[in-house]
């Protein structure tokens, strides 16, 4: 079996495989690779006369959590801006840390990112530890490795190996180190929100994971989008009931935004879902639709855009049903690509988000890693010509590039959940064989 070109003869692959890897070691390199790059940081700056600034995002942070911290409710006693309500109550804890330790407000918020970093690492760790357990009792099987050469099977990541490396690049690759560290952008804390329900729902926390959804919600909006997942879970065996969770799921959303709506400004909370967003920072397709001139985006209604969000999931959830996806995580990465293609807000700082599903696959396969760099690549040419040329053609052929190489990404992780299945599928006949 091919294990994506490591042997124990190849000497890089050998060192890579002699690693400790259990979840010790990744919180110590973890925590050793980002105390060195934060203590270089402020080491440079207070050498150089510059100090670690709070950058924009953080200061708008801070001025959310004062208003918790003078005893004010968003949208109720307190004039809110255009974030989710409970995002102001979670600002709170990086500032208490600052009041408490005397440390910066743009040190304290960097730790607080660079933990939500870390927390990402182990919720990864263990969805694919879990994934990937049963492997050295399966790879014996010869009808369940061979069900086809082309499968994206998890049976080729060496058990041990996947779950700490998926891990170890998630969090301590660049772009998650900048995000965390040099950007400071609370996507970090969005990815924990996302990943946050899976790991729940692989522990069979069913209720737990609704009401976290509906939290997360409340904090960032993208968890919403997750409240089909219960569909795809392999418990309850009633399909009927996971349906009911899902609807729980999105009920405990209502419930969250159910004060800030009816007791609350709620037109300027409304606004949350009627707002377009089409300033330089966001690489949207429909965005750039709207910047060529083929329709003016704040003229069509919130229900056409958010009926279009609607109906494009539908069709991959129907997808995965077909293919009998069985596995909330496996079917939560699809689902999160396509509402991030066709919100009319789209940033870079996203990916990160959709990193938690598919930085796992990086093992592989080389192609894979091609494909992700794609991802990127795209994005990076679209902030150089954004620069450089401002140019809405040639900006808008470069967002649906861009919007292909996720659809890869979709496409990929349906067919390794078509995979999975197929092999749970075995599983069973073999037990009952």
């Amino acid at each position: 079996m091919v294990r994506f070109g490591l042997n124990e003869e190849n000497f890089f692959a050998k060192f890579i495989l002699d690693l400790p890897r259990d979840k010790k070691q990744l919180f110590l390199y973890q925590f050793g690779v980002y105390s060195i790059i934060l203590g270089a940081l402020i080491l440079y700056l207070s050498l150089t006369g510059g100090e670690l600034e709070v950058v924009a995002d953080q200061l708008m942070f801070v001025r959310r959590g004062k208003v918790i911290l003078r005893g004010d409710i968003p949208f109720i006693t307190a004039i809110a801006g255009q974030s989710a309500p409970l995002s102001y109550y979670l600002w709170v804890i990086p500032l208490l840390v600052s009041d408490f330790t005397g440390i910066s407000y743009s040190v304290s918020f960097r730790l607080f990112f660079i933990a939500a970093n870390i927390i990402n690492s182990f919720l990864i760790y263990s969805i694919i530890e879990s994934l990937t357990q049963d492997q050295d009792h399966e790879k014996n099987e010869e009808n369940l490795t061979t069900t086809s050469s082309r499968s994206v099977s998890a049976l080729s990541i060496p058990a041990k190996l996947s779950p700490f490396l998926s891990a170890l690049i998630f969090s301590l690759n660049p772009f998650s180190i900048d995000l965390a560290i040099f950007w400071g952008s609370d996507e970090t804390i969005a990815a924990l929100l996302i990943l946050l329900p899976c790991w729940l729902l692989r522990k069979r926390l069913p209720f737990l994971a609704a009401v976290v959804i509906g939290i997360g919600a409340g904090i960032k909006y993208f968890p919403v989008v997750l409240c089909a997942i219960f569909i795809f879970n392999d418990r309850p065996r009633n399909f009927l009931l996971r349906v009911l969770l899902s609807f729980m799921a999105f009920g405990s959303v209502v419930l969250v935004y159910f004060p800030f709506y009816f007791w609350g400004d709620t037109e300027r909370l409304v606004d949350q879902f009627n707002r377009t967003t089409i300033e330089g920072g966001n690489q949207g397709v429909l965005t750039m639709l709207a910047r060529v001139g083929w329709f003016d985006m704040d003229e069509l209604p919130t229900i056409v855009r958010w009926g279009f969000i609607l109906l494009i999931c539908t069709i991959i959830g129907l997808i995965m049903l077909k293919k009998e996806i069985d596995d909330p995580y496996l079917a939560a990465g699809p689902f999160l690509i396509i509402a991030l293609i066709t919100y009319s807000k789209y940033q870079f700082s996203y990916i990160l988000m959709i990193n938690v599903f598919i930085v796992p696959y990086f093992l592989l396969s080389w192609k894979n890693i091609v494909a992700y760099f794609a991802v990127f690549l795209t994005m990076g040419i679209f902030s150089l010509v954004f620069v450089m040329y401002h140019n809405n053609l040639l900006l808008l052929f470069i967002s649906v590039i861009h919007a292909l190489s996720l659809l890869f990404w979709v496409v990929y992780l349906i067919h390794f959940g078509d995979s999975q299945a197929n092999r749970n599928r075995h599983k069973i006949i073999l037990a009952n064989a």
